[in-house]
C-alpha cells in the first residue's frame, strides 16, 4: 500500500497537469482538451526531469578552473565529484633582519566527494633543516561546502572548516579554522574573491622559548589564541592552461603583543598537461619591518590530478 501511495502522490499531479493542457482554436475561442497519457516509464522520466532541475552546478565561474597554487586565495567553487588532487608544495622566506632563511614542504590530498563538497588533507608546512619544531608533521583536516551559486549581485558562497590534530613532533591542542569564500564574475576569464576567516588556536606550537638568568627554559612570547584576517584578491585566465593569481593578505598578529601583519601575494597556475601543474607564488611583507610574517618569500607546487 506505501508503494500504491507513492506512485498516486506522483501520478496525480501529473495527470492534472496534463489535464489542464489547452490549445486555442483558430478563431481564439475554441479550448482543445487534450488527453493525457499515463504509463510508469512517463512517471519515471517525469521524476528524472524533477531531480536534475534541482542539481546546483559546480562550476558557475564562465568554465574557469580552481585556483590549485600555493596562494592563499581560494574561489567558492568545489572541486568535481570524483576528481583527486595530490600536491607537493616546496616553500622558502626569510625576515628582514635574520639571516637564517627557512625551507619547508607540505603534502596535500583534495578530493571531490559530491557535488558542491571537498574533503581536504593536509600535512601541514614540515620545516627543513632545523632541527625538532613543535608541530613539525601536523595534519589539517578539512571540509570544503558550497552553499550557493552565484546569483546577480549575490556572490558564490562556501565556507571551509579546518582542524589542525596534533600529530607531529611535540605538538600540542587542537587549532579549528573556519574560513568564508565568497566569488564574483567580473568577466568570462576573471573573477574577484574574498576570504574572511577566523582560528582559534590552542596549545604552545607557536610559543617563541628561551632562557631566563636562571639557565631555566620558559616561553618569551606567547602565541595569540584567537586570530583572524582577510585575503580579498583576482585571478586572471591567459588562456585555459595558464591563470594569473595576486591578492593583499591581512592577519592578526601571531604573537601577543605584535602589530597585525599585511602582505600581497603574485603567482600563476599553469597546467602543462591534462592531469598536471606546476603553480608559483611569491608574497612579500608591506610592513617594513621583521614580525611574524615573512619579509619575503616564495612558494611552488606540482599537483597530479585523477578522476573528473
Amino acid at each position: 500500500m506505501r508503494g500504491c501511495g507513492n506512485i498516486l502522490a506522483v501520478a496525480v499531479p501529473v495527470f492534472c497537469a496534463a489535464a489542464l493542457t489547452v490549445s486555442a482554436g483558430s478563431n481564439g475561442n475554441e479550448k482543445t482538451f487534450v488527453a493525457p497519457t499515463l504509463s510508469l516509464a512517463a512517471m519515471q522520466d517525469e521524476g528524472t526531469v524533477v531531480a536534475e532541475s534541482t542539481t546546483v552546478t559546480t562550476y558557475t565561474s564562465g568554465g574557469m578552473r580552481g585556483i590549485t597554487g600555493p596562494i592563499q586565495l581560494r574561489v567558492a567553487d568545489a572541486m568535481a565529484p570524483g576528481t583527486v588532487d595530490f600536491k607537493n608544495v616546496f616553500g622558502w622566506r626569510t625576515l628582514r633582519g635574520n639571516g637564517d632563511d627557512d625551507f619547508s614542504y607540505a603534502a596535500q590530498i583534495e578530493w571531490g566527494m559530491v557535488e558542491n563538497h571537498t574533503l581536504l588533507i593536509h600535512l601541514d608546512d614540515l620545516h627543513l633543516g632545523d632541527g625538532r619544531i613543535d608541530g613539525n608533521g601536523d595534519v589539517t583536516i578539512g571540509w570544503h561546502w558550497k552553499l550557493w551559486n552565484e546569483d546577480g549581485g549575490v556572490p558564490a558562497t562556501a565556507i571551509r572548516n579546518f582542524v589542525r590534530i596534533p600529530t607531529g613532533d611535540g605538538s600540542e591542542g587542537v587549532d579549528y579554522e573556519l574560513r568564508g569564500l565568497m566569488t564574483w564574475t567580473v568577466s568570462d576569464n576573471a573573477r574577484f574573491s574574498i576570504n574572511p576567516w577566523l582560528r582559534s588556536v590552542n596549545g604552545e606550537n607557536d610559543a617563541v622559548f628561551g632562557i631566563d638568568e636562571d639557565g631555566e627554559r620558559r616561553i618569551l612570547e606567547d602565541p595569540r589564541h584567537f586570530r583572524w584576517g582577510i585575503t580579498a584578491g583576482m585571478d586572471y585566465d591567459l588562456s585555459d592552461d595558464f591563470k594569473l593569481i595576486w591578492d593583499y593578505v591581512y592577519s592578526s598578529s601571531v604573537h601577543d603583543g605584535h602589530r597585525d601583519n599585511h602582505s600581497v601575494e603574485l603567482g600563476f597556475d599553469w597546467h602543462f598537461a591534462e592531469n598536471q601543474s606546476f603553480n608559483f607564488v611569491t608574497d612579500v611583507s608591506v610592513d617594513g619591518d621583521s614580525n611574524d610574517n615573512a619579509s619575503l618569500g616564495a612558494k611552488f607546487s606540482y599537483v597530479v590530478s585523477f578522476g573528473g
